[in-house]
């Protein structure tokens, strides 16, 4: 970088002396970059640069997944749209020429004068083009379709001509900033649907899929580079305390607290001299002593809200005195009741309330009234507000978890403005001077700080394609692409990276230490294991419903009739003290050890007690009681579990009381049929079916189809709603049988989903009964038919009751909700300090004349001449107004104002408007110049669009990310055991393949098979060059390695993905539904067209995603919210309480909801796909490639299971980090043999071993008398290199992976994933990798395995012992013979014995060698390669004794004496080993 900057420098300076010329701007730039050295200029910006520089990797992998994603829907828009923005309606006359319809209208045709449908005329080369049947927009007749690249907008960059342009607009649909004025052309240029279609895919996939992923590799490398260095990652120092926390002792006097916790309050009255002080002491550390405060703060707050109304402004200036006047006298108190100054001034609360009393009361002095420093002093006035946090605990709590100790957050900020004011020049020495040809009022680079305001623009995403046309625009011939270049870097820089740092440090003060998380893991497991008795809790309904149908099921008997053996002879006041004894049991946890030591005390006397009707009574009585909390114990004894048993029965027996409908037993058929028929899958999807045809022909059923079809309404929809509503309340019946209504606490109509459900039903069927039966007119029946569509779509979101993923994803909101408040509610408390102090500002300040020739309110009277291009010419009256939809007039606008400048909408007009006032004037016409002092009101949006985007939508994020987590488990897991479950999520998406068999050699087919089997082979590489080839040179992009990414992210996130966008659909459906209702027939405003409306179902759920993208939705709103005398009044007028409801509740739930949880399930399924450390570290897809082969050689039909006795053949064909080897490849037998059949120049190294006649034959490796070389100094050498310890260790290893897959066998045999998972869990620590509760699982699988190798091996050794009796008997027997016939075969066998073993003692010592070896299984080869090595010597040695009869060729075993004895020992030996390692 420096080489760079001072090249270009030099470059500059030449260009200027030299030539005399200005050099080219892109070489001033460059000569500033040097500047980005000062990103370091701090510890805490070097920490942060530190751990970006650690997201390379990960981001470059997403950067290049990301632009194979933009080239892919670039080229199919370069394909669809091409010439689509050249086209415009036009008039063209003999008189006038050719002249284009003003407003802009696009076409895909005209009609000709016959009449007939024909494509547009290309001006420039007279061709006519035909009409392909679209379903776009043609000119009206007597007006033609002119196709012109001169029509192109935005200075005609705004195009699809090439795919530098079109790269460069999709670019700006991602973005989502003024991408429905593509898409509106597309549609009146091409097609409505197709183009509705296409953009949509493309924001969906990119801004809500893509985009996200920047924020995932953002958090993921800073949660790896916290988690490795243990420490923050946007911070110097080690991850501190809370800033805000009630118990929080500050070691160094407290100076990070900041509240008042009640400490030293009786040493404080000690110390204290004074009886007041001391009781001041006392007051000022109370609680309720700070409520109060934060209530006062909170009247305060009101009062200046109505500031500027026009009413009381006298008495609303003494109250703000009053209010002065209490809190300063509140910090003399707090001063007074400290102990001392120190006490006082250590706490960062004191000093800021301190400072804030004294600075309002300077501002109360008149003389400070009417100064211009009255205006700043008020903002301390404001900053009071951060006291009514105090009374909120869940909002406290989220900031406390959000802001951490500050640092980062401190470290971050000035980070994040350091970026801008360093990228402001370097955007100067580019653009400055360049922008001469826009129109005020619009950014431009002059200087810093209007660069630091575009770049502060371009960071929000606020219409920041603006500034990108303009800056193209601005340049010349290749410059422009370096424009366009830079502004997409600095767009990427800023907006996708540096201001998604905020929500990595909220999740990074979200996170725990791995000590926490490790010491909630052990409280975690040793809650769940531990034993406690089960008790049966029942609410207060089921508790009084039961004794009534204890009464109704007890049957009266009569005891006369009963033989007089079966009737327990007792005494009266036995029976009843046998009763009062349990029933006192009551009082305890259900009565049950009581109810236990009765029955053992008292059951002597009840021979019969098991069938005595009474003792059952008993029984269901006790478990009427109320509940009763019990310290849980760690163990239960016998004694607990029995009555635990006992308890659980009583649990069954009461239930089996309960009768669903109040009169069907458990038992009853119908209940019986009821529950079958719930049960089958076939019902749920039947209803769901149901649910679909309903939602779909309430969606058909709209306004224009009531009116257009009211045959069909009255003969097919009103009967098929009748039925589906029978069939409801039937499917409602059912479940009831089934459940119960009430009784139980899983009760039909104890459950939320199904009341709401009811209650949708009960309005339903009114609403029918009344249309029907009701009042008959068009208004009221139109109202009703209306309701009536609303409700059948809104009981749509029951299919997400059916569905479980969907299910989990609701509870997961409904989990999250309290957080999800508390960041609401957080935004609130954020927002009204603006928008007082906006008031304070700007209230009436947007107004002006309507005539911009009149300077002042005074002079706007009267009329004038428009110039406007829509009246022109016509005299219109001077008015004096506000023209925008925004003001800051009264507190409510301004919060709905601040509101929508937080979505990132409207804020650059609002910021205009305010940098346009004259500060000294109220009544001047307002007017733009960046000389002007007003410019600085930009300050104010600065600061609340930093923080609001902060608290609005990182914060959400945030919350968000930090609820799933919790339910996810993933927040109480450790970095590394993060990477274990990614692990995990790998290896489950590794299927068994089928093998496919090779053809016959010398078969054409056998030569493909082994071309195309080669992974790694020549036509693999091939295939790869041609790929590239035509990304290079060709129009189709396929790029494999990406498109395996995309495989593998897809298949993981894509049920998630899929649940959430079925939901959001689902929300979007019952939305657009009321919308349509609601506003169908409203006029258009200035943002509203034929594409942006409700007056179809097709365009509300466009509009909707409009919204949902945040595209000018607050200019929208404002267009349905028109009032007469704007609008006739008979349905073309708007609501505006509906339309802020309604678009404020759609926004917040479909963009801050719904678009977040997207961005969730792509952060969580992030790094198991896009992480290096977790994807290619531990196991490569050639491990897995391999893992699968060996399979398949098993297991060739992929059945996914192989026998036990398969187990050590797959083992023994396993190659890379999975395989479990004893041996390495080069001490395998084969390596071996090999080994010893290589010629050695050293004849010494070599043995002649003779050979049999078959294989004489097929040897040549052998001499002239047919005898084999052996290299038996190769051999020994290979032996040499074995490690015993090494050996002995890999041994144990295989052993124990052994027994453990044995283990875990099943019937049909050992299992694909648990193959892998067992031999991949070998590749991690598991004592960081794995959670407590596995790690002890781990253990127990680790213990039961050493058991049954215990067991084999004393299973071994006792069959060794036996085999041993039985070979030493046979051995005494085989003497015994051998004596009898040694006398008649002496010579014989002396003959034979000399010719085997020649040297006898070289024969005995490797003979005990080889044995001693055959029974040491740890240390076989290591001795067998020194009793080889000592033969050796001995052989030479014999060797030198007698001379050499055949002149140095290599000694054979007749010639020399070798011991062929031996070698049959060493092969066999070999043999054996190599089997065993088999």
């Amino acid at each position: 970088m420096d080489l760079i900057s001072v090249v270009s420098y030099w470059t500059c300076l030449i260009s200027v002396f030299g030539t005399g010329r200005r050099p080219w701007s892109i070489f001033q730039s460059l000569a500033a970059v040097r500047l980005l050295r000062l990103l370091v200029i701090t510890e805490g910006t070097s920490v942060i640069m530190t751990s970006l520089n650690s997201s390379y990797d990960m981001l470059k992998n997403v950067m290049g997944f990301f632009v194979f994603l933009w080239l892919l829907f670039s080229l199919t828009a370069l394909f669809i749209f091409t010439n689509a923005f050249s086209r415009r309606c036009a008039v063209m006359t003999v008189e006038d020429g050719l002249s284009y319809v003003e407003p802009r209208l696009s076409c895909s045709g005209y009609y000709s004068q016959s009449g007939d449908r024909v494509g547009p005329l290309d001006i420039n080369t007279g061709l006519q083009y035909a009409n392909h049947g679209g379903d776009g927009q043609f000119c009206p007749r007597g007006q033609i379709c002119i196709q012109d690249v001169a029509n192109q907008p935005e200075h005609g960059y705004m195009s699809y001509q090439n795919i530098f342009s079109t790269m460069l607009n999709v670019l700006t649909v991602i973005s989502t900033e003024n991408w429905t004025d593509l898409l509106y052309i597309s549609q009146d240029s091409v097609s409505r649907v197709g183009a509705a279609v296409f953009y949509v895919v493309c924001i969906y996939l990119m801004t809500f899929v893509m985009v996200p992923m920047f924020i995932a590799v953002i958090t993921t490398s800073f949660s790896h580079v916290r988690g490795d260095m243990r420490e923050s990652a946007f911070s110097s120092q080690r991850k501190a305390g809370c800033w805000i926390s009630k118990h929080r002792q500050d070691s160094e006097g407290g100076g990070g607290e900041w509240i008042y916790e009640e400490m030293g309050l009786a040493n404080g009255l000690e110390r204290t001299r004074s009886r007041v002080k001391g009781w001041i002491h006392f007051i000022v550390h109370q609680a309720w002593f700070q409520y109060i405060g934060s209530l006062v703060v909170v009247m305060d707050l009101v009062m200046m809200s109505f500031y500027h109304s026009k009413l009381l402004i006298h008495e609303k200036e003494q109250l703000g005195r009053i209010f002065t006047c209490v809190f300063a006298v509140e910090i003399i108190l707090r001063i007074y009741g400290s102990l001392d100054w120190n006490q006082f001034w250590s706490r960062i609360r004191n000093r800021v309330d301190l400072v804030i009393a004294v600075l309002t009361l300077i501002d109360e002095w008149p003389s400070m009234k009417e100064s211009k420093y009255h205006v700043y002093l008020l903002i301390f006035a404001v900053l009071r507000s951060y006291r009514v946090a105090y009374l909120f605990p869940g909002v406290l709590q989220l900031l406390s978890d959000a802001v951490g100790d500050g640092q980062g957050i401190l470290n971050l900020t000035f980070f994040t403005f350091l970026v801008l004011f360093l990228l402001a020049p370097i955007s100067v020495q580019l653009f400055g001077g360049d922008f001469k040809f826009v129109d005020e009022p619009s950014m431009r680079f002059d200087n810093s700080y209007q660069a630091f305001l575009a770049l502060f623009q371009i960071m929000t995403g606020e219409n920041w394609t603006d500034i990108l046309y303009d800056a193209m625009h601005s340049q010349k011939s290749s410059s422009v692409s370096y424009a366009a270049i830079f502004m997409i870097f600095l767009y990427f820089t800023v907006h996708y990276m540096v201001l998604n740092l905020f929500i990595a440090v909220i999740m990074e003060n979200f996170d725990l230490d791995e000590e926490e998380i490790k010491q909630i893991q052990i409280k975690k497991y040793i809650r769940e294991h531990r034993w406690k008795p089960e008790y049966f809790k029942m609410d207060r309904i089921s508790r009084f419903l039961l004794p009534l149908f204890i009464v109704q099921d007890e049957k009266k008997l009569d005891f006369k009739n009963i033989p007089q053996n079966l009737v327990a002879h007792v005494t009266s006041s036995r029976f009843k003290e046998f009763l009062g004894e349990i029933v006192h049991g009551e009082d305890t946890v259900w009565g049950a050890h009581h109810t236990t030591s009765a029955l053992h005390q008292n059951l002597a006397y009840f021979a019969l007690h098991n069938q005595d009707p009474c003792l059952s009574r008993v029984r269901r009585s006790s478990s009427i009681t109320t509940q009763v909390t019990e310290p849980l114990v760690k163990y239960g004894d016998e004694y607990e579990l029995n009555v635990a048993r006992e308890n659980k029965a009583v649990v069954v027996e009461n239930l089996n009381v309960f009768r669903s409908m109040f009169i069907l037993k458990n038992d009853h058929i119908i209940r019986k049929v009821c529950s079958r028929l719930v049960s089958l899958k076939s019902y749920n999807w039947f209803i769901i079916g149901l649910i679909g045809i309903s939602t779909l022909l309430a969606m058909w059923a709209d306004t224009f189809n009531r009116q257009k079809h009211p045959v069909i309404i009255d003969h097919v929809f009103i009967p098929l709603h009748l039925i589906f509503l029978l069939i409801y309340w039937l499917d409602i019946a059912v479940h009831m049988i089934v459940d119960g209504v009430c009784m139980l606490p899983k009760s039909y109509m104890r459950n939320t989903w199904n009341l709401l459900d009811i209650i949708n039903l009960l309005c339903q069927t009114c609403l029918t009964i009344l249309s029907i039966f009701g009042d008959s007119s068009l208004q009221t029946t139109t109202n009703y038919a209306s309701y009536i569509r609303i409700l059948s779509t809104l009981r749509s979101v029951r299919i997400v009751y059916y569905v479980d993923g969907m299910r989990v994803i609701f509870l997961d909101l409904i989990y999250g909700l309290p957080k999800m408040i508390d960041a609401v509610a957080l935004n609130m408390l954020v927002f009204v300090p603006f928008a007082i102090y906006g008031c304070f500002l700007f209230s009436g300040r947007f107004s002006l004349c309507n005539d911009g020739t009149a300077l002042s309110r005074q002079a706007c009277f009267g009329e004038f001449r428009s110039e406007d291009d829509e009246n022109l010419g016509i005299l219109l009256p001077r008015v004096w107004k506000n023209p925008y939809d925004y003001s800051f007039d009264t507190f409510g606008k301004s919060i709905l104002h601040l509101f929508e400048c937080a979505s990132g909408e409207g804020w650059i007009l609002s910021l205009f408007s305010a940098m346009s006032v004259v500060p000294e004037d109220r009544d001047a016409q307002p007017q733009f110049s960046w000389s002007s002092s007003s410019i600085f009101h930009s300050i104010y949006y600065v600061v609340f669009m930093f923080v609001a985007s902060l608290c609005s939508i990182q914060l959400f994020i945030g919350v968000f990310l930090e609820i799933f987590k919790q339910r996810n488990g993933i927040s109480s897991l450790t970095n590394t055991q993060r990477q274990f479950q990614d692990l995990q999520r790998q290896l489950e998406l590794v299927k068994p393949s089928l093998k496919a068999k090779r053809p016959p050699d010398g078969t054409l087919r056998a030569t493909f098979y082994d071309l195309i089997t080669d992974k790694r082979g020549r036509f693999d590489h091939f295939m790869a060059t041609v790929l590239m080839a035509n990304i290079v040179y060709g129009e189709n992009l396929k790029f494999i390695l990406y498109i395996y990414i995309y495989i593998c992210f897809v298949r993981r996130a894509f049920p998630s993905i899929f649940f959430v966008s079925f939901v959001f659909g689902i929300v979007m459906i019952c939305f657009g539904v009321i919308f349509q209702e609601q506003f169908s027939f409203t006029r258009y405003g200035p943002y509203g067209n034929e594409h942006a409306n409700f007056r179809s179902l097709f365009n509300t759920l466009l509009t909707l995603f409009r919204i949902t993208t945040g595209e000018n939705w607050d200019f929208l709103m404002h267009d349905f919210t028109i009032l007469p005398p704007e609008c006739s009044g008979k349905g073309d007028c708007g609501s505006p309480k509906y339309a802020i409801i309604l678009f404020i509740s759609f926004y917040v739930v479909c963009t801050f909801i719904f678009v977040n949880l997207v961005t969730v399930i792509v952060i969580d399924n992030f790094s198991f796909t896009f992480d290096k450390r977790n994807q290619f570290t531990l196991i490569t897809r050639t491990d897995l490639r391999n893992f699968k082969l060996a399979w398949s050689s098993v297991d060739p039909k992929a059945t996914g299971y192989i026998n036990i006795h398969q187990v050590p053949k797959f083992l023994s064909l396993l190659e890379g980090v999975l395989a479990v080897n004893i041996y390495e490849k080069e001490h395998s037998l084969s390596t071996l043999l090999e080994a010893s059949n290589q010629v050695d120049a050293d004849v010494s190294h070599l043995i002649a071993v003779p050979l049999s006649n078959a294989k004489t034959s097929t040897n040549s490796n052998k001499n002239a008398i047919g005898e084999r070389f052996f290299n038996l100094h190769e051999l020994n050498r290979r032996l040499a290199n074995i490690d015993p310890q090494t050996i002995k260790d890999r041994q144990r290893q295989y052993t124990e992976v052994y027994q453990e897959i044995i283990n875990s066998a099943s019937h049909r045999g050992v299992a694909f994933h648990n193959m892998l998972e067992i031999l991949a869990i070998r590749l991690v620590d598991v004592s960081k990798s794995l959670t407590f509760n596995e790690l002890v699982n781990r253990a127990r699988i680790q213990d039961k395995v050493a058991k049954e190798l215990a067991k084999e091996r004393a299973k071994g050794l006792v069959a060794m012992l036996i085999l041993r009796r039985k070979y030493l008997k046979r051995r005494q027997s085989a003497r015994i013979n051998q004596a009898l016939t040694h006398h008649k075969n002496s010579n014989s066998l002396s003959l034979v014995g000399n010719w085997l073993m020649p040297n006898k003692n070289s024969n005995h010592k490797l003979s005990s060698s080889i044995r001693s070896a055959s029974t040491s299984p740890n240390h076989s080869y290591l001795q067998l390669g020194t009793s080889l090595s000592k033969s050796s010597k001995g052989s030479n040695a014999h060797r030198n004794s007698i001379p050499n009869k055949r002149g140095g060729s290599p000694r054979s075993i007749d010639s020399t004496g070798g011991n062929l004895y031996d070698l049959i020992l060493l092969i066999t030996f070999f043999s054996i080993q190599d089997t065993q390692n088999n």
